[in-house]
């Protein structure tokens, strides 16, 4: 063993147990950008006040050593990325401290937020995942609920995101409709608007979270906004758990009813009489939305675009014909009504398409979107009602990948 290793063992024992003892030396060497000196360490360690310290799980400052989650011994050195010191972390464990991570405050700050981030979103789409299968177990058999997407979610799930979606949006704009606000407004109650086994609706209880989104704008700069999304979401039976979650008699006397997506169903249909304009949408579908064709199915970018433009004006011709051939949808990121047209490569009108394609309606023209698979489109669909048509059919949408 290097003279280094063995030198750095003899001063990190009397802090801990090291299990990684090779590594933590081989990282503070890349950390200062040469050979590390045990004497350095040891002086800073013998004659500096507070060259070790304790911090909770968030890294902040304890004065008691039974109160802290880590240790931050200093090694005497500054990184020479950033110019901080460098410091070896022991983590508390049972019978001793275990180390030893090598970084800065930042470094081990960054790791401890990737790692709880990380538990935290896992731990939501546990969450999610048991309402979804609690829903699957309370809705009537009648529909695919229980279906896995081609992009691997359930149909419930991408339902229930959908109106979720709008929702969330009602909120932000201050729209009661579809749901109960608790006393507290930390809760809603809403209507999932799926009839259950005993013919009733099914109700969900969700928690409102608050949170920080940082997106670039036009000119490339951050802009921070403040969001919401609803977590920790369960079914409710009756007004006596309501209560008991927070909400008032008086608001939940009468449940919500369900959610509208316009006030007249007129509103959804698509005009057959305005043109689709393809922009740059269009290119990035040809080239870069490619990899969503069918397993098997093999065409260039000139007939792909090719089949695109042809399967839009079929789809044009034929809502002329049929009001309900051009299917609508809900966008959540857009808060508006897109619209679902079948895209035919290998077939034609009265087979089974190959993908779907989504465009915008705008009061003079509709603009392509991009291109999506037929169980996305029929999940999508299923939001503002039931999806089948004349090219949008549950059997050509689901290969029974169930839960």
């Amino acid at each position: 063993m290097n003279k280094n290793y063995e030198e750095y063992e003899m001063i990190l024992s009397n802090y801990g147990y090291v299990h990684n003892l090779e590594n933590a030396v081989d990282g503070l060497e890349y950390r200062i950008k040469e050979i590390p000196s045990p004497e350095v360490t040891r002086t800073y360690l013998a004659t500096v006040n507070n060259a070790c310290t304790y911090v909770d799980a968030m890294m902040n400052p304890v004065e008691d050593p039974d109160k802290a989650v880590y240790m931050l011994v200093g090694t005497g050195c500054t990184d020479k990325y950033t110019g901080e010191p460098v410091v070896f972390s022991f983590k508390k464990q049972p019978t001793d401290w275990c180390g030893a991570f090598v970084g800065t405050p930042t470094t081990l700050k960054n790791k401890l937020y990737k790692s709880t981030t990380k538990e935290k979103k896992s731990a939501e789409v546990e969450e999610k995942y048991s309402l979804d299968k609690s829903i699957i177990e309370n809705a009537l058999d009648s529909e695919p609920w229980g279906e896995r997407l081609t992009n691997g979610r359930l149909m419930i799930t991408s339902y229930r995101i959908g109106l979720e979606g709008k929702i969330i949006n009602n909120i932000m704009k201050g729209i009661k409709q579809g749901y109960v606000e608790s006393i507290d407004k930390t809760k809603i109650l809403y209507n999932l608007g799926i009839v259950d086994k005993l013919n009733d609706y099914i109700y969900v209880v969700a928690s409102v979270e608050k949170y920080i989104n940082f997106e670039d704008d036009d000119c490339g700069n951050k802009s921070r906004t403040t969001k919401i999304k609803l977590v920790n979401g369960h079914i409710v039976h009756g007004q006596a758990e309501l209560i008991k979650e927070g909400f008032d008699y008086q608001d939940i006397r009468n449940f919500p009813d369900p959610v509208f997506f316009f006030t007249n169903p007129s509103e959804a249909m698509f005009s057959s009489n305005i043109d689709v304009h393809c922009t740059h949408a269009f290119t990035h579908a040809v080239y870069e939305r490619s990899e969503r064709l069918p397993e098997g199915i093999e065409i260039s970018e000139k007939k792909l675009a090719e089949c695109i433009r042809n399967s839009i004006e079929l789809s044009l011709k034929m809502q002329k014909v049929d009001y309900n051939f051009i299917k609508p949808m809900y966008s959540p990121r857009f808060d508006q009504i897109c619209y679902l047209l079948p895209l035919y490569i290998t077939g034609t009108l009265g087979e089974k398409p190959d993908l779907a394609i989504v465009v915008t309606d705008g009061k003079l023209f509709a603009t392509f979107r991009t291109i999506i698979g037929l169980s996305e489109a029929y999940a999508n669909a299923r939001v503002l009602g039931y999806s089948e048509n004349l090219w949008l059919k549950r059997e050509w949408c689901f290969c029974t990948n169930k839960a």
